[in-house]
Order: C-alpha cells, then structure tokens, then sequence
C-alpha cells in the first residue's frame, strides 16, 4: 500500500509540474507494466518450483542421514551421493533458469525506463528552448520521473 501510495504522489506532482511532460509516462508507464505483467506468472511458478525442489533436496539428504547405517550396510554411499547430487544439479538448473529471466525482465525494464527519460529530456528540452518550461523545473521533474519509476520497481524475489 505505501508503494501504491507513492506511485500516486509522485504522479500527481508530475501532472502538476507540467501536464504536457506528464503525458510521456503515458508511454512509458504502460510498456513497464506489460513487461513485468509478461514475467510475472513464469517467475512466480519458478520460485514454486525452486522451493518444491528445496524440499525434494531435503528429503534425500534427511533420509540418507536418517538411514546412514543402512546405506552403510548395503554399500549404497555412491548411490545416495548420486541422488544427492542429481537432485542438487535439479535445483541448480531451476535457478539458473529464473535467474536468467529475472535478468531479461530487468534488463528490459532498464532500458525501457531509460529511454523514457531520455524522452522526457529531448521532449523537456524543447520545452526550455520554446520558453514554455525553466532548466530546474525539468530537472526537478526528472528527479520526480526517477522517483516514480524507483516507487513502480517491482519485487522479483517471488
């Protein structure tokens, strides 16, 4: 809710400050929540997986453990190690594989927000050059801008 809540303030000082630069966001904005909206459900069934597979992990190294004189007395070391083993490379790969998309989606949200500022710089640029809008006031809008998108980052740690 204190996000929420700072995501309006923020845009209500924007739309303010000058309505015209605001409008930008209406560009900006939407692309960052599609993409987040497009990773959000992969990345949540990833980290179910994960903590799934934290669980398989557990078990066959609890009972290994629990059955240590049994394993001793069939000879069957190699095997659990194996289990064991196949069963951690199992975890490994489910957190390789979502770190990669948690990279791809922030890379994305980057340049997106990115490119979002640099259109509010030419377009706030302009806006200087026409008389229509002071250097400090673009300059206090773009440290709003970062505000808002800082407010608007999303939690990937699922």
């Amino acid at each position: 809710m204190g996000q929420l809540f700072s995501i309006i303030v923020v845009a209500i000082i924007l739309l303010s400050m000058n309505s015209r630069l605001a409008m930008v966001n209406l560009v900006i904005m939407p692309l960052l929540a599609a993409i987040t909206r497009y990773y959000q459900k992969p990345l949540r069934e990833a980290a179910r997986s994960i903590r799934a597979k934290v669980g398989d992990l557990t078990a066959v190294a609890s009972e290994a453990i629990s059955n240590i004189q049994v394993v001793g007395a069939f000879a069957n070391e190699r095997l659990e190690t194996e289990r064991f083993r196949q069963e951690n490379q199992n975890y490994v790969d489910l957190n390789l594989s979502r770190r990669k998309d948690v990279g791809l989606m922030e890379g994305l949200i980057s340049i997106v927000a990115d490119y979002g500022l640099a259109l509010i710089t030419v377009v706030g640029g302009w806006f200087i050059v026409k008389g229509q809008l002071s250097l400090g006031e673009l300059t206090a809008f773009l440290m709003y801008q970062r505000m808002l998108q800082g407010a608007s980052d999303v939690d990937y740690v699922l």
